[in-house]
């Protein structure tokens, strides 16, 4: 089953590069058709322009006036272009689907949707971020991927260092669900260094980089019983890296200030 979709990847690589650049050079042609559009709604206006500044009108209020001009184009065109972007993706996912089932193999495509983000950045600091975008690439069948949390009895959600990463079947044991797992929490475990590493834990089993030297997930130290799948992390990995227990752009709550009254004891 990994040959085959190894080989199946390998076929539709080509193909999803080819799509991207196509959508790429679009991105450029639109770049340049709005670059033109502006300068010769600039250009045609001269008389305008000199009219304007004859009767008081400064070079910053005529700037003002281009670049509201130009937002409010900017603005009508991107509600229109992702209305109209969604109506033509939605016509072209059967013309897609079509030439993958004639090229490569059947795939049974209905409609089309807007995925959610998987790993929101906000607040984490980069060892987790590098981890994160890391995860997301090489499983890309994870859907979420947790991160900073504004409260929690451990400091590393808090601060931006740590990710719990969801498995897709959640608390199953089925022997795919068990792979992934295990197979996350092994490459983090294996490539501590690279991604500062502090400790992991899964499957109510615990391996802290810092004392323990490299080994099978199933022989990492086991843990207390806390109760649920989740509090077990029987449904997802953890992985805290090396940081500061501060979150990246979150301000820090001030001291009390002691007061001058006197203590009433």
């Amino acid at each position: 089953a990994s040959r085959r979709s190894q080989t199946l990847a390998g076929m539709t690589r080509a193909f999803d590069i080819n799509l991207r650049a196509l959508g790429f050079l679009a991105l450029l042609v639109g770049v340049f058709l709005v670059y033109n559009t502006m300068t010769f709604a600039v250009v045609q206006r001269r008389p305008l322009w000199g009219t304007l500044r004859s009767i008081g009108a400064t070079r910053g209020e005529l700037f003002r006036l281009v670049c509201a001009e130009a937002l409010a184009i900017g603005a009508l065109g991107t509600a229109l272009g992702l209305g109209l972007g969604m109506l033509l993706a939605q016509a072209l996912v059967k013309l897609v689907t079509q030439t993958i089932n004639d090229l490569y193999y059947v795939v049974s495509v209905r409609e089309l949707s807007l995925e959610p983000e998987v790993f929101a950045e906000a607040h984490m600091q980069v060892p987790a971020i590098i981890g994160g975008r890391c995860a997301a690439t090489l499983w890309p069948a994870l859907q979420v991927i947790g991160g900073w949390r504004p409260s929690d009895p451990y400091p590393d959600h808090p601060s931006g260092r740590a990710l719990d990463i969801m498995l897709p079947e959640g608390c199953a044991t089925t022997p795919t669900n068990l792979a992934m797992g295990t197979s996350i929490a092994e490459f983090f475990m294996k490539n501590h260094t690279k991604f500062k590493v502090q400790y992991i834990i899964w499957q109510q089993r615990i391996w802290n980089a810092e004392v323990e030297t490299p080994k099978p997930a199933s022989e990492w130290r086991g843990m207390s019983n806390r109760g649920s799948c989740t509090a077990n992390h029987q449904d997802h990995v953890h992985v805290s890296f090396i940081g500061p227990n501060v979150a990246p752009d979150v301000p820090v709550a001030p001291a009390p200030e002691p007061s001058d009254e006197p203590s009433k004891n």
